[in-house]
């Protein structure tokens, strides 16, 4: 079940001002009035040491596990070049937007790839619009849809404004679980790590020639970042 920033950050909050009461009070009681404050301060001085050493490890985690997630889906998409894809990525067009994860072009058109590592996602067509699990989706759909329409503007741009682009929103991690029909949701296709070959490889439509495909790789490589 996922659980957003904001009520962590109350949870947090909370159980922080509970512990400040608790301890409070049983400083009162072995230490007198005197030493309480003295030691409420020294105690927030560690606290705040603490909170910021945690703080300092949860981005450095999060960080790894977003490298590691795409380095996972990356590997994936290259087990498909037996099909006729080819990827790219971290595509960067430079509009203040961030990169593009993954960019596929395929026989069946070109599709852009969002990746996330969340370990705690459990997806299904029953819990899809859960009022906790809808808040992290809609941010993640909202992402991915957008990467999509960028390299589709490039594309236009660049006069293949008949090449079709999907967006894709990929969970990577072994642990998140994305039980969902191959079917857009909000124009963009959700699945875990094993449903790329499903939307990508076994999707009916064939319009790209493998000439085309190798003029697009070209096309949107100029665009790939280093990092």
């Amino acid at each position: 079940m996922y659980i957003s920033n904001k009520k962590r950050f109350l949870y947090i909050i909370t159980a922080i001002v509970l512990l400040f009461w608790l301890l409070g009070f049983v400083a009162g009681i072995f230490l007198g009035d005197n030493n309480v404050i003295d030691f409420l301060i020294s105690l927030s001085i560690l606290i705040w040491i603490s909170t910021s050493l945690f703080s300092l490890y949860k981005m450095f985690e999060s960080s790894f596990l977003g490298i590691k997630g795409e380095a996972t889906i990356s590997t994936y998409l290259e087990a498909l070049y037996r099909d006729g894809v080819r990827h790219l990525d971290n595509i960067d067009f430079k509009l203040n937007r961030g990169d593009i994860d993954h960019v596929v072009v395929s026989p069946s058109g070109v599709w852009t790839v969002e990746t996330k590592n969340t370990k705690n996602i459990f997806l299904t067509d029953k819990n899809l619009f859960d009022k906790e699990e809808n808040q992290f989706l809609k941010s993640c759909l909202k992402q991915a849809y957008a990467e999509a329409c960028s390299v589709r503007d490039f594309l236009s741009k660049n006069g293949y404004g008949d090449v079709p682009v999907h967006p894709i929103l990929v969970f990577a991690n072994t642990y998140a679980k994305v039980d969902l029909k191959y079917a857009p949701i909000q124009g963009v296709y959700v699945v875990g790590r094993q449903g790329l070959k499903n939307v990508i490889v076994d999707n009916p439509t064939k319009i790209l020639s493998e000439d085309k495909i190798k003029r697009l790789i070209e096309l949107i490589g100029k665009h790939q970042s280093d990092l």
